[in-house]
């Protein structure tokens, strides 16, 4: 790739690096107050996941009025109820929601660690070692989140959802020293 070229699609890159760098922090700092009101994020993800599921159950309300005479009518009409169904439940119960969504999500890391255990033990293809400690982990993060039940409930979404925000924040942060390492690299050639 040409110098050239690259110099020109990265050089917004090189100019910002000092913002990304900066709002990187920014946004790492707030995941990290996330991570101290995790029961909040929580219940606030559940109450807007409902709102976007009664959205969502309305257009598709709309939908099936808008197709009564195509076969098609029943679906959205089916799917316009459990969608509205749903995003009530979650709006007006997000305790619950976070509960049923978090023993789900446990019984499935359950199934995947021992899936992926068993695929390491009988395959042993390269690396299965670290298959192996994938498949126990994930595993044992199912188990802790029914043995925690239904206490899991109310930390584990908010938990990723704060880790998420302090992982976006970090990208940025390296982003940007990846920029200004840029600049001085092109600046000395």
């Amino acid at each position: 790739m040409p110098t050239d070229l690259m110099q020109g699609n990265l050089l917004p890159l090189k100019r910002n690096a000092t913002w990304f760098i900066i709002f990187g922090a920014l946004i790492t700092v707030l995941g990290f107050v996330g991570l101290g009101m995790v029961v909040s994020l929580t219940l606030t993800s559940m109450v807007y996941f409902g709102i976007l599921l009664l959205v969502r159950g309305g257009v598709e309300l709309v939908a099936a009025h808008r197709s009564r005479e195509w076969g098609g009518f029943f679906f959205h009409l089916i799917s316009a109820s459990i969608g509205a169904v749903s995003g009530l439940v979650m709006v007006t119960r997000p305790a619950m929601a976070a509960e049923t969504i978090t023993l789900f999500l446990g019984a499935l890391f359950m199934v995947e660690g021992m899936m992926v255990l068993f695929a390491g033990l009988i395959y042993r293809f390269p690396s299965w070692g670290w298959t192996m400690a994938n498949g126990l982990l994930t595993f044992m993060l199912g188990l802790m989140l029914w043995q925690e039940f239904p206490f899991s409930g109310y930390w584990f979404i908010g938990t990723l959802i704060a880790l998420e925000i302090i992982i976006t924040g970090a990208s940025y942060v390296a982003l940007g020293m990846f920029g200004r390492r840029l600049a001085r690299e092109l600046t000395v050639s």
